[in-house]
């Protein structure tokens, strides 16, 4: 082991005593964890690398001798991670908050995400394309080459390939392309005006075709690390939210990008159509994350044409998001965090460009509170000072990632991709439900349905405003901003789940902690989990997505509108109709246990196990366990929803 401060060492001692070894091994320090010949051992077996991974994501579908590289080193790299920012706490904080933040890591009353690359890497970000489409591969500085921008649409394409691998390697979350689409658009047209694209295609068949190479590209599985796709997150938006995002917006040749509105529309339509087209062929991706952004005003979706056009565009695969609001001030572009977009920042040519993202996540184990605390006053406070915390390690991970960009070793941030003005810091929630029910402010009616009770969202409003409170007092002298997420936890509300269990003898329903304001295992009805959703949205302002899980496509367009209204309606801003797509050996992707093209039955899964689609198989065992106790939607339970079937 690597010399280490003797105050850290003492504290890790004290933790390894105090909690045992369940607790060494959840925060993936164990013996066998931290030993390279035991975790050989252990990752040969296992049947997923998330089974075996100390931060597992289900992105990583492979088990080969690349992965091992890439799993092996992790609870070294965390090991360091935790060494740093504790002495980096007990320089500016003291040591008694370094200790006080370490024990509440160690026992899982807090999580940071990403925890092995913290001290080295941001988070997520969502990136402007603009440099790239004017000037090319500008990274590139190092290269005994001349850099010239892109003339034709495939090769933007080539060289958004080689941004999202360059740009994904130097972050640990998801790469947000909201721009992508009028670019591509702008190199398409300009290859069409000059006759430069394939005579054998039609000019829609030729963008299609760079559509899907696109989409085939960042779905290899080694984009990031060698070991898993990239997280790339793409928007497509409706006239209003277009207009306010790209009304002064200008391409490289000083047009316009309102000037090509209806052919940027139309491309975003032919972007939509090629994803469903991959699916139609039983070609199942993960990435692109699509996020479509509605306006609506008075009851109606401002542009209802469109609306209605990517309603049913959706309805069969599922495959984007929807975040709507009553404004084009705001948006839900980086994952989940909701953007004000006057705050936004503007180019130097006058365009608005999106940038925003995430230094790291930090979140708070909500159930853990509840099962500490005697009453609601002492919740809160307890809250209270937890968040601070939280607030104070957020804070050093910012500081730390600073000075990895004074050194250098951060290129991505001299060339300008990033900035920390843009960059929030995020305080993750998770186990709201279980902290409800606790409190006796759920009950489960005669036909075994769960509600919430006014006591809840009243309690709820007020977890929520502590938090506001908190943020607000903390960032006053602060050059930057901080958001509050419900965090999707895909390996932390399992760890949450089981820490909380070994502490205090209580037996969750779940295998994880519920990272939905009512989990998806947990029954109720598609009214009281809307009615639940839109109002937690309210008080978690942005930071959230509702999942609405059918087993089916919806029967018809009509019945997919109304349903889309009625969640509008009721307020949930961020959400997705998640699907349960089977595969049959011949590739064939459909609905049900038996294929309707070849009457093979199914052999595979896919669903969104927390923002993304993934083959179920390659999912945590606890995730798995998650996934059998899901309550599935169908067209009878969305008819007594929309009153249409």
């Amino acid at each position: 082991m690597a010399k280490m401060n003797k105050d850290f060492l003492r504290a890790w001692e004290a933790m390894k005593e105090k909690y045992g070894e369940d607790f060494e091994y959840l925060n993936g320090l164990a013996e066998s964890q931290l030993n390279h010949n035991d975790f050989l051992d252990n990752f040969t077996k296992a049947n997923t690398t998330a089974d075996v991974s100390v931060d597992s994501s289900a992105n990583v579908k492979n088990r080969d001798i690349t992965t091992l590289r890439g799993e092996i080193s992790k609870p070294d790299e965390k090991l360091m991670a935790f060494h740093k920012i504790f002495l980096e706490l007990k320089q500016e904080f003291g040591l008694r908050i370094a200790k006080k933040w370490m024990e509440l890591e160690w026992s899982k009353a807090l999580y940071m995400h990403d925890f092995s690359t913290s001290t080295l890497l941001p988070y997520c970000f969502a990136y402007d394309l603009t440099k790239m489409a004017t000037d090319g591969l500008f990274w590139l500085t190092t290269e005994n080459m001349n850099i010239e921008p892109p003339k034709h649409l495939e090769t933007f394409v080539d060289f958004v390939k080689e941004f999202i691998s360059y740009a994904s390697n130097k972050s640990s979350g998801a790469c947000g392309l909201p721009n992508l689409i009028p670019y591509m658009y702008y190199f398409w047209k300009n290859d069409i005006a000059n006759k430069s694209y394939p005579r054998n295609k039609t000019p829609e068949k030729f963008a299609k075709s760079e559509i899907q190479r696109l989409i085939y590209a960042i779905n290899q599985p080694y984009c990031r690390d060698g070991i898993q796709s990239a997280f790339v997150n793409t928007s497509i938006f409706d006239g209003y939210y277009f207009d306010a995002l790209f009304g002064g917006s200008v391409f490289p040749d000083g047009e316009l990008m309102i000037d090509h509105k209806d052919g940027i529309m139309k491309f975003q339509k032919w972007f939509l159509e090629e994803m469903k087209a991959i699916k139609d062929r039983g070609n199942m991706f993960t990435f692109p994350v699509n996020t479509i952004s509605l306006l609506r005003k008075n009851n109606k979706f401002a542009d209802e044409e469109f609306a209605r056009w990517v309603c049913e565009h959706n309805r069969k695969w599922m495959d984007s998001n929807y975040f709507i609001d009553d404004t084009v001030t705001s948006l839900s572009n980086c994952c989940r965090l909701k953007s004000d977009i006057t705050e936004l920042y503007f180019n130097s040519i006058g365009g608005t460009a999106l940038k925003v993202g995430s230094v790291k996540v930090n979140t708070l184990n909500l159930a853990r509170i509840a099962l500490e605390a005697k009453n609601e006053k002492e919740y809160l406070s307890i809250l209270s000072d937890r968040a601070i915390i939280a607030l104070h390690a957020l804070h050093i991970v910012r500081n730390i990632l600073k000075k990895n960009v004074a050194r250098n070793l951060l290129p991505n941030f001299q060339d300008g991709l990033m900035d920390f003005e843009h960059l929030y810091n995020t305080l993750g929630v998770n186990g709201i439900y279980e902290t409800l029910k606790h409190f006796g402010y759920t009950y489960v009616d005669e036909l075994g349905d769960t509600y919430y009770t006014p006591e809840a969202f009243e309690f709820g409003r007020n977890i929520f405003e502590t938090l506001h409170n908190v943020i607000t007092e903390y960032q006053k002298d602060k050059d930057y901003k901080i958001n509050i997420e419900q965090v999707p936890g895909e390996s932390a509300a399992v760890k949450f789940k089981q820490s909380n269990e070994l502490l205090f003898n209580v037996n969750y329903e779940l295998s994880l902690l519920g990272n939905q304001w009512i989990p998806l295992g947990i029954k109720t009805t598609l009214q009281e989990r809307i009615k639940i959703c839109s109002i937690f949205d309210s008080y978690c302002d942005g930071g959230s997505i509702c999942h609405i899980c059918l087993d089916t496509e919806v029967s018809d367009k009509n019945t997919a509108w109304e349903l889309l209204n009625y969640v509008a309606d009721k307020g949930v801003k961020y959400f997705a109709f998640t699907g349960k797509i089977s595969q049959c050996k011949h590739n064939h992707l459909f609905y049900g246990k038996t294929c309707p093209t070849c009457g093979d039955p199914a052999e595979a899964t896919f669903a969104r196990i927390v923002g993304f689609y993934t083959k179920t198989a390659a999912w945590s065992k606890d995730r798995k366990s998650e996934f059998e106790h899901r309550i599935w939607e169908n067209n009878s339970t969305i008819g007594f929803c929309t009153d249409v079937v």
